[in-house]
C-alpha cells in the first residue's frame, strides 16, 4: 500500500497543538465500488422523499395511534424555527440530536422499505451542491443526491417514478460513471486517553448546532475548507459518519470516517486532501475497498445491497434502530412504517 507523506501543519479547532506533540496524523482512503445515484429536485422534493424513506425530512409530522415506535405523545414536536425546505435549496432537516433538530448540508443515512416493511436498500441522502452555488436556478429548489449500489438503481428509479404521481419533482438517474464515491478515515495521533475524542468536540457536535440554512452552509464550507483547502469545488457531497459515534465516545483516538462524493474524473481523493486546521503532518495510505467493508461489519452496520439481499430483512435486523436518525420514531406515514413500528 503506497504511503504518501503529507506536508500540512495547522491548528485544530480550539485545541492546543502542544497536546499532540509532533506526531503524524493518518489519512486512509479507498474508492467505494459500484455506486450509482439518483437526484431528486423540486419544491416537493422533501415531502416526496419523506414518504419513501425512514428518516424524517420535514419539520412537522403526522402521528397516528399504534403506527409509530415512540409510545409517548409529545405535546408539540420540536422543530427548527422558520425552516421551510420547500422554499429553496436549504439542505436536509435532521430530526434528533443532543442539541435538538438541526439543518445540515451533510448527508443523512436511512433506508427505503417495501410495503411489507422489508429493506429494499439503504441510502445516503446528500443535499447538493454541498457548499452551495451562485446559480439562482440551483438555489431555487431543494436538491438531493441519493447514493445506492449500482445493482439496485434501476429498481429504485422505477419505484420513485411510480410514486411521483402529481408531486412537483424531477427525478434523474446517474450511472456509476458520472460521479465517484470514496471512503476515508482520518486518525489524529497521540491523543490522551482521558480526553474526549476531538472529532466529537470539533466536528460532530458543531454539526448539530446549525439551526438555519445560512448557518448550515457556513459550517459546511468551513469543514470542507479545513479538510480539502483549495479543492472545495471538487467535493460534490460529504457524509460525516455518525454510526460510529459510540466508538468515538469510548476511544479518544478513534478515527473520523467520511463518505465523499466527487466528479468521476477524480482519480485519487488523497490529492484533494489538504488539511488546514489540524496540528499534524499527515501520512496518506491507500487501502483496498475491503478494508472499509470489514471495518463496517466490525462496527455493526452495512453499506448498500452488496452487503445484504434486498427485500429479505427488516431494517431493525440490521441495527437501524441503533443509528442516529436512520429511522424516525415519531414520523407519520411512509412505505413500510406500520411493520417497522410493530417490530
Amino acid at each position: 500500500m503506497p504511503i504518501i507523506p503529507g506536508a500540512q501543519r495547522c491548528r485544530l479547532l480550539s485545541t492546543s497543538t502542544s497536546l499532540y506533540g509532533h506526531s503524524r496524523g493518518l489519512f486512509e482512503f479507498a474508492p467505494a465500488l459500484s455506486k450509482a445515484y439518483i437526484k431528486v429536485l423540486g419544491p416537493d422534493a422533501p415531502k416526496f422523499l419523506n414518504g419513501l424513506v425512514m428518516s424524517k425530512l420535514v419539520p412537522h409530522y403526522v402521528k397516528k395511534n399504534l403506527t409509530t415506535i415512540n409510545p409517548n405523545e409529545p405535546e408539540e414536536p420540536e422543530v427548527v424555527p422558520k425552516f421551510d425546505n420547500s422554499q429553496g435549496n436549504w439542505g436536509v432537516y435532521v430530526e434528533c440530536s443532543d442539541k435538538g433538530p438541526y439543518v445540515s448540508r451533510f448527508g443523512i443515512y436511512t433506508g427505503i422499505l417495501n410495503s411489507k416493511g422489508k429493506l429494499i436498500s439503504d441510502t445516503i441522502i446528500y443535499p447538493t451542491p454541498l457548499i452551495g452555488s451562485d446559480n439562482p436556478k440551483i438555489n431555487k429548489y431543494p436538491t438531493y443526491l441519493l447514493e445506492f449500489d449500482s445493482s439496485i438503481i434501476d429498481h429504485i428509479y422505477s419505484s420513485f417514478t411510480a410514486h411521483r404521481l402529481t408531486s412537483k419533482v424531477k427525478i434523474k438517474k446517474f450511472d456509476e460513471h458520472s460521479l465517484k464515491s470514496w471512503d476515508a478515515q482520518i486518525h489524529l495521533s497521540n491523543i490522551p486517553e482521558d480526553v474526549l475524542n476531538p472529532w466529537i468536540v470539533n466536528l460532530l457536535e458543531p454539526s448539530t448546532m446549525t439551526k438555519s440554512p445560512k448557518e448550515a452552509m457556513e459550517h459546511a464550507r468551513s469543514v470542507v475548507s479545513m479538510l480539502f483547502n483549495g479543492n472545495e469545488d471538487k467535493i460534490e457531497a460529504l457524509y460525516l459518519e455518525r454510526r460510529i459515534e459510540g466508538q468515538l465516545e469510548q476511544d479518544s483516538s478513534f478515527p473520523q470516517v467520511l463518505r465523499i462524493v466527487t466528479k468521476y474524473d477524480v482519480e485519487d481523493i488523497s490529492l484533494l486532501f489538504n488539511p488546514v486546521g489540524l496540528p499534524f503532518e499527515f501520512d496518506v495510505v491507500s487501502k483496498p475497498p475491503q478494508f472499509f467493508r470489514k471495518s463496517r461489519f466490525e462496527a455493526g452496520y452495512v453499506d448498500s445491497t452488496m452487503d445484504f439481499k434486498p427485500e429479505t430483512l427488516l431494517p431493525l435486523e440490521l441495527n437501524f434502530d441503533c443509528m442516529p436518525n436512520a429511522v424516525s420514531k415519531d414520523k407519520g406515514c411512509y412505505v413500510g412504517q406500520e411493520l417497522t413500528a410493530r417490530t
